[in-house]
């Protein structure tokens, strides 16, 4: 009679479970071992799956994981008294390559991830991560043995992709480096690589970009508006789940009949700029 949550399980295994933490109303536990496995299972197509921290999923087919994804948002309406509140199926994108932003640790020449509820990190070595485009762990792979030679520390890279490929890459260190270390920075990065737009450095907890090469922004265009995206800006990572999600709330706001729109936790205000321009006439708040 008491819930236990069991991380990588899916609906109709059948396991062996160890429980590895008691809570007064609920109880945690792992994987012991498979009894009869759920026909939603799959083989999982990533090496680092579990023991990185990025996904939570890959063990069962997508169409799985969307029907998950969409008794999520049952459970927590349920939650508050909505049980008659109608839910859609979860929009399903393309799941590979899709990311257009990511943030990368580096640490002893290696990048990667941190592991699961840990800060310890995953590398991604040689077969990289199948969420993100190709060129990323590249990037990533070549800053890795910059910041091994220099002796940078505390170092990430953030990168950032245009629908059209562009990339900017932002490389955070724990203090600032030399000239030299720079330039071999470029040079590793930059150097053979026509896609690499901009490269900025800065050091950890300034949120202050120097341009080293390039631009510091991402131009680009997309639902219609010219927009300009520095390497933190808060922008949707997928492109594609974007576009389907624009398309379902511009068809819900015609059905409203609204008169205004308060587009809250905004970032770059996508969401109400796009509305913005499919219904001149309504007013549209950002914050």
């Amino acid at each position: 009679g008491k819930v236990t949550f069991v991380p990588f399980s899916a609906k109709g295994d059948v396991l062996d479970i160890r429980i590895t933490k008691e809570h007064k109303n609920f109880s945690e536990g792992e994987i012991a071992g498979m009894v009869t496995p759920s026909r939603d299972r799959v083989p999982s197509d990533c090496p680092h799956f579990v023991k990185c921290g990025g996904c939570s999923l890959r063990h069962v087919s997508y169409r799985s994981e969307g029907m998950i994804k969409k008794a999520t948002v049952e459970g927590a309406l349920r939650k508050f008294g909505l049980d008659d509140a109608p839910v859609q199926d979860a929009l399903m994108p393309c799941p590979e390559r899709y990311r257009n932003k990511a943030t990368l640790r580096i640490v002893g020449g290696e990048f990667g991830y941190y592991g699961k509820s840990t800060n310890t990190i995953v590398p991604l070595g040689g077969s990289g991560c199948t969420l993100l485009p190709e060129e990323f762990c590249s990037i990533a792979r070549d800053a890795a043995e910059v910041a091994g030679r220099n002796g940078l520390r505390d170092v990430s890279i953030t990168l950032r992709q245009s629908p059209d490929g562009g990339i900017l890459v932002l490389l955070t260190v724990g203090e600032t480096p030399d000239p030299a270390a720079e330039g071999d920075l470029v040079r590793a990065v930059a150097g053979g690589r026509e896609k690499v737009t901009g490269i900025a450095v800065e050091v950890e907890g300034s949120q202050r970009e120097r341009v080293i090469f390039g631009s510091g922004v991402m131009e680009l265009r997309q639902f219609g508006l010219d927009l300009a995206l520095s390497p933190h800006s808060f922008f949707q990572v997928n492109y594609e789940g974007a576009g389907m999600l624009l398309d379902v709330i511009e068809r819900y706001a015609a059905e409203t009949g609204f008169g205004e729109c308060a587009d809250l936790f905004c970032g770059t205000g996508v969401w109400g700029l796009a509305l913005a321009k499919r219904f001149p006439e309504k007013r549209f708040y950002g914050a």
